[in-house]
C-alpha cells in the first residue's frame, strides 16, 4: 500500500517503492554550454535526486530511481548524443 500524496511514501511486496541506483552515461560534451544544457534538463526532472557532470572526462552520473531510458531519453533532449555505460 502507497500512503500519501506529496508525502514520504511506504511501499509493500505488491507495490514497492523503486530501488535508487546510479547510471553512468557517455555524452558528447565539448564545452560549458554543453554541461549546461545537460544540467538544465536534469535540474527540472523530478525523479532526479543528483548528478554530477564531469565535463572532462565527458561523463554524467545520476542518482535515481527512475529507468535507464528514462534518463537517456531525458539527456538526449539536451541535444547531447548520449550513451549509457553502467548502472550500480
Amino acid at each position: 500500500m502507497v500512503v500519501g500524496a506529496g508525502k514520504m511514501q511506504l511501499g509493500s511486496v505488491l507495490n514497492p517503492l523503486p530501488l535508487k541506483k546510479t547510471l553512468t552515461y557517455k555524452v558528447a560534451m565539448s564545452c560549458t554550454g554543453c554541461s549546461g544544457a545537460v544540467d538544465r534538463i536534469l535540474k527540472k526532472n523530478e525523479g532526479v535526486d543528483s548528478y554530477e557532470i564531469k565535463l572532462d572526462e565527458k561523463l554524467v552520473i545520476v542518482n535515481t530511481a527512475l529507468s535507464e531510458e528514462q534518463v537517456t531519453a531525458a539527456i538526449t533532449e539536451s541535444g547531447k548524443e548520449t550513451t549509457f555505460l553502467s548502472s550500480a
